[in-house]
């Protein structure tokens, strides 16, 4: 990430943050936030420096309320020390291709998301366990982020989140959390920008919008690791495990590998039926 593009994600994260009265926070009120001045501010966000005082990143991590994943994400923008420093990065298609291949030998319930937390692709278990009818996805490629897991979570067009009975808020929680980590290097990018537009317009994304706005800081790194239940209309009582993810680094961004691991005997018994009566297929849904 250069500065420009470094810029364009202080300015993204600044207009997140809202005053008492809703407004945008403003270049002013984020430097008094970071204990910074305006003109480093707008230097920022003009793509005309990075910041290399030791204590300006984490001053401005601290005055966006950055959970600790999002912060190791904006240091690393930061410093340009993207994760392909960490691993190799792969070209887009040899790293969708390797996890599509994952995909669909896996027993359990899986899909593929990007930065944005789009559905790249599921595998056919998944499918049957939320079966994503032709309807929905042609109501899917009529709005921008369709395929979303937000729209799958949290609209109230979608029955998932009245199956989760306990579970409901923590699992909640947690896809706030995980989608606010990884998208965080891109929420500079238009894409985004119309993405959270889109969330904001449509009535059946309040509850989305309103969790995000009001998300706590998630101090645990290993915030997917949460035991959920489900009150499955055909199946009955399941009950998940979400296991920690990696990303997948490409130059055009991340792909994650999201598996949804059984809990219980009941749910493995459950899930080895179905996966015996399902074809090892993928069905694709969108693309970064």
């Amino acid at each position: 990430m250069n500065a420009v593009e470094f810029g364009r994600l202080v300015a993204a994260l600044r207009r997140e943050l809202r005053d008492e009265a809703g407004r945008p926070c403003t270049q002013a009120a984020l430097a008094q936030r970071a204990g910074l001045s305006p003109a480093i501010i707008g230097k920022l966000e003009r793509g005309e420096k990075i910041p290399t005082d030791p204590t300006a990143l984490p001053s401005l991590a601290h005055a966006f309320h950055l959970s600790i994943r999002e912060r190791r994400e904006f240091f690393f923008a930061a410093l340009d020390v993207d994760q392909q420093l960490l691993q190799p990065a792969l070209s887009l298609e040899t790293a969708l291709n390797t996890l599509l291949e994952v995909l669909r030998q896996l027993s359990i319930p899986a899909f593929i998301v990007n930065s944005y937390d789009d559905i790249i692709a599921a595998n056919a278990l998944i499918l049957r366990l939320f079966p994503f009818s032709a309807e929905l996805q042609r109501q899917a490629s009529r709005q921008v982020g369709g395929y979303n897991v937000m729209r799958f979570v949290f609209s109230s067009q979608s029955q998932f989140s009245n199956w989760l009975g306990q579970s409901q808020q923590a699992y909640l929680n947690q896809s706030i959390a995980f989608f606010r980590a990884i998208s965080l290097p891109v929420r500079g990018d238009p894409y985004f920008q119309r993405l959270m537009k889109a969330f904001r317009a449509d009535p059946a994304m309040n509850a989305f919008v309103a969790s995000y706005d009001s998300s706590p800081q998630q101090e645990n790194f290993f915030f997917e690791s949460l035991r959920f239940s489900l009150k499955h209309p055909a199946l009955g009582s399941l009950a998940f495990f979400s296991p920690p993810v990696y990303p997948a680094p490409t130059a055009r961004g991340s792909f994650y590998l999201i598996p949804y691991l059984p809990a219980d005997g009941e749910t493995l018994q459950r899930c080895a039926q179905l996966a015996s009566q399902t074809p090892p297929d993928v069905l694709r849904l969108s693309f970064a």
